[in-house]
């Protein structure tokens, strides 16, 4: 999908609210420029961006110095399909890889950044080869606040210097990064080149440049394989064998643990609380984890529960209808929580809760080819906002939520376990 420009430049808007037409200011960086010789200053720096001298002389993964110079502001255009309300990302990054010479072969990713409290703070939006993992060469990681749009962080791997073949393949994927976000804080994942150590980076993010200290971190190379999860001053992320990881980034502290006798997936960060799932969770349930070896078990099972720092909220298919639970989340008994909406019933294809909104996108079937729906819901009113979508489930897939609007990747070749998308979608829901 190529992003439209006009004479240099782009059509863009403040994040979650207008247009307007301003110039764009974006460094540029192939990945196969200065990959002939390795990297050998601790302070090199390229095109505004400053390497990570502790990955090794070679590693060209880097933190921008001033991202306001090198990227405009969150921009969404119209989506070419002309759907009301419907924008698409306008990526404003240069990093891009076209072998074949037929198109970018780069996708994106999302991740939000909320408040303790649930108002939605910064959004981090990931362009890398799409290897179906968080990890993939060339990478691009850039951070922007929600209510500006303005970029507040931005990083970059293009791989090892000294070991680049120009194969059609790409560069070297011996030194390897992963970016998350809290509501505040940049959380890095690294792995160091010519080496199997893990190490962690994490500093409040309009310091990042600044901060390029690495921590040793107790955890296998499939940490790149899973999302960061962010919220408040909390980061999360897992291994594949169950492994969890829990990070306070205002003290540093991170508690690592596997589950409580079965295997746990993160579901989420709620507040600043860790949410876990089991594998069969309308059966063995939700978990809290609490720290090393410490869970808290909720007590109900449902497929679809969510929670912020205010609500537990689930959902019940009672064979005619879908209805919606919420109540307070430090109650003892959230199965007992009163219905406050009800939704028809459908084949759920995804859920996601923020800013005290429930996103709910289904299908009339599994099959469904022919559209799809999307229901926004006020906890605090019980309001359903409801939107039909001309793509159908199979292309759509729900991201992140906030009020009024719902974020979706989009892509024609969906499956399950992809996380990266070939575009960006916003919808507006009335």
């Amino acid at each position: 999908m190529a992003w439209q420009r006009v004479d240099g430049r782009v059509w863009v808007g403040c994040a979650l609210t207008c247009f307007s037409l301003l110039s764009s200011g974006c460094g540029s960086w192939s990945w196969s420029e200065n990959s002939d010789e390795p990297l050998e200053t601790e302070e090199a720096e390229i095109d505004g961006f400053r390497l990570y001298s502790e990955l090794g002389p070679s590693c060209r993964a880097a933190v921008a110095l001033s991202p306001a110079d090198l990227y405009g502001k969150l921009s969404f255009i119209p989506c070419s399909t002309g759907e009301r309300g419907c924008e698409q990302l306008a990526w404003d990054g240069e990093v891009s890889w076209n072998p074949t010479g037929s198109r970018d072969m780069l996708q994106f990713s999302l991740q939000f950044g909320f408040a303790s409290t649930g108002e939605l703070r910064r959004i981090l939006i990931t362009h890398q080869y799409p290897t179906r993992t968080t990890d993939g060469i060339p990478f691009e990681a850039v951070a922007y606040d929600a209510a500006s749009g303005a970029p507040v962080a931005a990083f970059r791997n293009m791989g090892d210097a000294d070991i680049d073949d120009g194969s059609s393949f790409g560069p070297s994927r011996d030194c390897l990064l992963s970016v998350g976000i809290t509501s505040e804080a940049a959380v890095v994942l690294a792995r160091r080149s010519g080496s199997n150590d893990i190490v962690l980076n994490q500093a409040p993010l309009e310091q990042a440049a600044s901060a390029r200290t690495f921590s040793p971190l107790e955890a296998d190379d499939s940490v790149f394989r899973r999302a960061i999860f962010g919220s408040g001053k909390t980061a999360a992320f897992e291994q594949a064998d169950g492994k969890l990881f829990s990070l306070d980034t205002t003290s540093g502290e991170i508690e690592q643990s596997y589950g409580p006798a079965l295997r746990l997936w993160l579901s989420g960060i709620s507040g600043d609380d860790v949410l876990t799932r089991s594998a069969n969770p309308s059966v063995d349930g939700y978990y809290w984890f609490r720290g090393a070896d410490s869970f808290e078990r909720l007590s109900m099972s449902a497929t679809h529960v969510l929670a912020d720092a205010i609500r537990v909220v689930w959902l019940q298919d009672d064979g005619t209808a879908l209805k919606v639970h919420a109540g307070p989340r430090d109650t003892p008994e959230p199965s007992a929580a009163p219905v406050i909406a009800t939704l028809p019933r459908g084949n759920v294809l995804g859920a996601t809760l923020g800013e005290g909104v429930l996103a709910v996108h289904s299908a009339t079937s599994a099959l469904s080819t022919a559209g799809s729906d999307l229901n926004l819901v006020d906890l605090a009113t019980g309001t359903v906002q409801h939107r039909a979508l001309t793509s159908s489930g199979s292309q759509l897939r729900l991201l992140a939520s906030s009020r009024g609007h719902a974020f979706m990747g989009q892509s024609q070749y969906l499956l399950a376990q992809d996380t990266q998308f070939e575009a960006l979608v916003r919808y507006a829901v009335e």
